[in-house]
């Protein structure tokens, strides 16, 4: 709840603080969906707190791209942690997030979807020869205009080391809490984290042939699903089953994470 309540907080303006506090949550959720959602809505913020994360997904710069969650590892734990959700039995979920579960199942493929569309990016990038200095300004700066227009850019922020190093500053409730994204920004180009062994991909896909036998589940989170929504699920879907084949193609003995 400590996160929660900090979000909450007036004072709370940082976008990478706030982008926190959500995978925070997000974590919670994966790692037990059912305890996490009771404990939110026992408190009273369960509405609130997925209102907040759906606002923040949909926050976008001039160009539509979105201003927050611009990490890959944010957007992972954000989708394992919805897809969490749609697996629990409908005795574990509260009945205000029940008749919202479509929006739940179209925030998990959101995320998922901008996640394969920045791995794509940086398999280009990896295999494109190397550009000039020029050629790199023209390209991000579109990104920077989005940045800017944002007032601030989002940087990559070790999760670990905030919650161990910067806790007691900005965790606590005081009044001179400064939640400048400056202080926050960290140059740290990898993120480590339990999760990297987890395919979100292939556990969306995991999740949905889970509920394909529950017929009251499949119509709550398809029945509101436009062309669009449908045509990206199928996709997911595709994918994941295409790293599946691929993982099962690698012999024993080889050290290869897909889909990461």
């Amino acid at each position: 709840m400590l996160a929660v309540r900090r979000l909450q907080m007036p004072s709370c303006e940082s976008k990478n603080l706030k982008c926190l506090l959500v995978t925070v949550v997000a974590n919670a959720l994966f790692y037990n969906a059912a305890l996490c959602l009771q404990i939110l809505s026992k408190h009273g913020v369960l509405g609130s707190v997925f209102s907040a994360w759906f606002q923040m997904l949909q926050k976008a710069g001039k160009s539509g791209k979105r201003v927050l969650f611009t990490r890959n590892v944010d957007k992972k734990i954000c989708a394992l942690g919805l897809m969490a959700i749609l697996a629990l039995p409908a005795e574990a979920l509260p009945a205000e997030l029940q008749a919202g579960l479509h929006q739940v199942l179209g925030g998990a493929m959101t995320f998922l979807t901008d996640l394969k569309a920045a791995e794509d990016e940086e398999q280009q990038r990896r295999n494109a020869p190397e550009s000039s200095d020029e050629e790199y300004d023209e390209a991000d700066l579109e990104n920077d205009e989005d940045e800017e227009d944002d007032e601030s850019v989002d940087e990559d922020v070790d999760v670990a080391k905030l919650l161990g190093q910067q806790r007691a500053k900005h965790l606590r409730f005081g009044a001179d809490d400064d939640d400048s994204d400056d202080e926050w920004g960290m140059d740290d180009e990898e993120v480590e984290s339990a999760l990297d062994k987890v395919n979100p991909y292939v556990y969306f896909a995991d999740t949905m042939n889970s509920v394909a036998s529950n017929p009251a589940r499949v119509e709550a989170l398809t029945t509101q699903l436009d062309d669009k929504q449908r045509m990206v699920m199928q996709g997911i879907m595709a994918v994941a089953e295409e790293m599946r084949a691929a993982a099962a193609a690698v012999p024993p003995g080889v050290n290869g994470l897909l889909g990461r």
